[in-house]
């Protein structure tokens, strides 16, 4: 077991093939290395699948507070040249209220299916789910990555100023849950909690 959620449990090769389905996905759309895909939704196996889907690419994923709207989202947004976005429905209103001043946001995924949902934003850019995405082929996409290539920028809580985006590569997001986890006294029964960007 891999994964585990109210939902049920994921295996490590289920975790592995629906990684490839999504970056295979995000692939035909036109992700991959310098692109950068951003995710607000909340946390579950569509956002594990969002966040491994988006690495295997080699894409730079932007992890995105849920409780942002307005300003703050548009400029997380624009500041990081986002070109996609994995969306939960919910959140889907705050991002047609921005995109108008985000030239460069091509495609728009949402987590779950939206039946009464607009198929477009306003500005046009087409709206698809990861249901879809997920349609591609399971195999390794086979697109080479070094561990000092970027993998995520993270916004700071901005306490000083704007925020500032902070780019981690893919071995410091390893070396961190390693330092993290062989730091911690496992015990049978005992919660465990892992501090790494997800909201």
């Amino acid at each position: 077991t891999f994964l585990e959620f109210a939902e049920g449990t994921q295996t490590f090769a289920q975790v592995d093939a629906r990684a490839n389905r999504v970056a295979n996905g995000l692939v035909k759309l036109g992700a991959g290395k310098d692109s950068k895909v951003a995710i607000m939704a909340v946390n579950g196996p569509g956002f594990i699948d969002a966040w491994f889907g988006a690495a295997r690419t080699g894409a730079v994923y932007v992890p995105i507070n849920t409780d942002y709207k307005g300003d703050i989202l548009r400029y997380q947004l624009g500041k990081a040249d986002v070109s996609h976005v994995v969306i939960d429905p919910a959140f889907l209103d705050r991002l047609d209220a921005v995109a108008a001043d985000l030239p460069r946001l091509s495609h728009v995924i949402l987590i779950a299916p939206s039946p009464t949902g607009p198929r477009a934003l306003s500005n046009g850019v087409a709206i698809t789910t990861l249901a879809d995405v997920m349609s591609a082929s399971d195999r390794d996409p086979r697109i080479a990555c070094a561990s000092s290539d970027p993998l995520a920028i993270s916004f700071t809580s901005g306490t000083t100023g704007p925020s500032k985006g902070v780019l981690a590569s893919h071995a410091h997001v390893i070396t961190f849950a390693r330092d993290w986890i062989v730091s911690t006294d496992y015990t049978e029964g005992q919660s465990i909690y892992t501090c790494m960007p997800l909201f």
